[in-house]
């Protein structure tokens, strides 16, 4: 049995007080519920996807489904889950692109979605990995640029996959030229899987990736990783260094995923699902499930992950303006 801090602890029974009212309600009205994902399916997500889902459907007594909706960096999924009815059936899962990233690079959004959704918990963490295709003759960051410069004196034909305009790998590509003065050619693909493709079909010579996502092309000798972007060296990639280790200690990339609602969704269903999906993030099974995507457990309170998710915002607002971003490059 999960422990909770006493103001947690008191969250969590006043929305598990909530529960045989929500299941009452959803038995009378059966119907579709999701959670809804903005990417396509085959990466560490779907994992976190599948146990809050899970979770989900415990609370509310209806199945909710995985559901992936990709396209324009998230914002499809966002606007899925923003106009549907107000009732926790129809959830996000959220992540940093498409929270704090997309609404600093993309000019032209009609709404900051975080103005119109609900928050209701971080779920876990995540670091990148800069990966490289493992028959390329560079084995860290100082090999890496003099490797690059051969194709141009600002490594100018050497190609890099991403998630997709304006993601978090897109960012750290030209955080990366920003810090090493290279000029790195820009791919964007429609999220991790199909860039992981371009890395394995030779179509790009790098990627930054997820750490989770990184682990099987590296052991199935596809993939390198020459270093990962947390501010100390990944649990489960302990002998590789952090690209602080190479002097550039201003490459320091965090992402996560949460869950968010509609924006008027009912208190005490917010607070049902947020105390489910905290016990559910603290058992074990989970949180070695978990452990195995490369995925680090959080939870807390739904003002916790709005105030983590301000506090984000700030953070990369300050490295989109040092490193001068722009989503034509």
């Amino acid at each position: 049995m999960p422990r909770f801090p006493r103001t947690d602890r008191r969250r969590a029974l006043i929305g598990l007080a909530s529960l045989p009212t929500l299941a009452a309600a959803a038995a009378s009205d059966p119907g579709r519920a999701a959670m809804v994902v903005g990417f396509p399916k085959g990466t560490a997500h779907d994992v976190v996807a599948e146990v809050l889902a899970e979770a989900a459907g415990g609370v509310l007594g209806v199945p909710h489904a995985v559901e992936h909706r990709p396209g324009t960096s998230g914002r499809i999924a966002i606007e899925h889950v923003r106009t549907a009815p107000a009732d926790g059936r129809t959830l996000l899962l959220s992540n940093s692109g498409m929270l704090v990233l997309g609404p600093l690079v993309f000019r032209d959004l009609p709404y900051d979605p975080v103005d119109r959704l609900q928050p209701v918990v971080l779920g876990c963490r995540f670091e990148l990995a800069l990966n490289v295709r493992a028959e390329l003759p560079v084995t860290d960051l100082a090999s890496l640029v003099d490797w690059a410069r051969r194709f141009g004196s600002r490594g100018e034909g050497v190609s890099v996959a991403s998630h997709g305009a304006g993601t978090v790998s897109h960012v750290m590509i030209q955080a990366l030229n920003h810090a090493t003065g290279l000029r790195l050619h820009h791919l964007p693909y429609r999220g991790a899987v199909p860039a992981r493709q371009a890395l394995d079909d030779g179509h790009a010579a790098l990627l930054f990736d997820t750490v989770g996502d990184s682990i099987g092309p590296v052991q199935a000798r596809r993939a390198r990783v020459l270093a990962t972007t947390g501010s100390s060296r990944s649990p489960f990639l302990p002998s590789i260094p952090t690209i602080g280790e190479f002097g550039l200690p201003g490459l320091v990339a965090n992402g996560w995923f949460g869950v968010n609602a509609a924006l008027t969704t009912p208190s005490s269903i917010v607070a049902a699902l947020n105390a489910a999906f905290d016990a559910t993030l603290a058992s074990v099974d989970v949180r070695q499930r978990l452990a195995e995507a490369g995925l680090v457990p959080v939870g807390g309170s739904p003002q916790a992950f709005a105030q983590a998710v301000a506090e984000d915002r700030q953070r990369w607002a300050r490295v989109l303006k040092m490193i001068g971003f722009s989503l034509e490059r």
